[in-house]
């Protein structure tokens, strides 16, 4: 349903149609899962909500209690922080590749299997990308790989 204003409310009322979260691990390493320091996961969310207030103009943080269970069978609790932003449509069309290539650095320097990301009440685990192993490359491959580099 949507909300409708009067004009004197219209004028002075912002809408941000966008929502999306970052839920922000408190746990490093893909299969040991340590346990950070608080220090450390206060870093962790101040980036996430320095960026999300950059691109997208503000955020709502709120601590919770995330789990999944390993392949192993093993279940495993740990502390969060969500992180929620809204934003128009515009600046989201604008920061969605900052946005994503930003969630890929965290998940790579955060050390995790995936980043969970929430669009509009949906989530999505994103995978950081695999490093590239040292190995040889073929000059096509080479070419390839300089010229994404270049666009990040």
């Amino acid at each position: 349903m949507k909300l409708i204003l009067n004009k004197k409310r219209k004028g002075r009322t912002f809408y941000l149609p966008v929502e999306q979260a970052i839920v922000v691990p408190s746990t490093s390493g893909v299969k040991l899962q340590k346990r950070i320091s608080r220090p450390t996961l206060s870093r962790r969310v101040n980036t996430v909500r320095r960026f999300l207030s950059d691109k997208f103009g503000g955020y709502t943080s709120v601590k919770a209690t995330g789990g999944f269970i390993l392949k192993n069978g093993r279940l495993i609790k740990e502390k969060v922080v969500k992180v929620t932003s809204f934003g128009t449509k515009k600046d989201f069309r604008k920061n969605k590749e900052k946005l994503f290539n930003q969630i890929d650095k965290w998940g790579r320097g955060w050390k995790q299997e995936s980043i969970g990301y929430e669009h509009e009440g949906d989530l999505y685990l994103i995978a950081p990308p695999k490093k590239v192993m040292n190995r040889k490359i073929s000059p096509a491959r080479r070419k390839i790989l300089l010229k994404n580099n270049r666009k990040r």
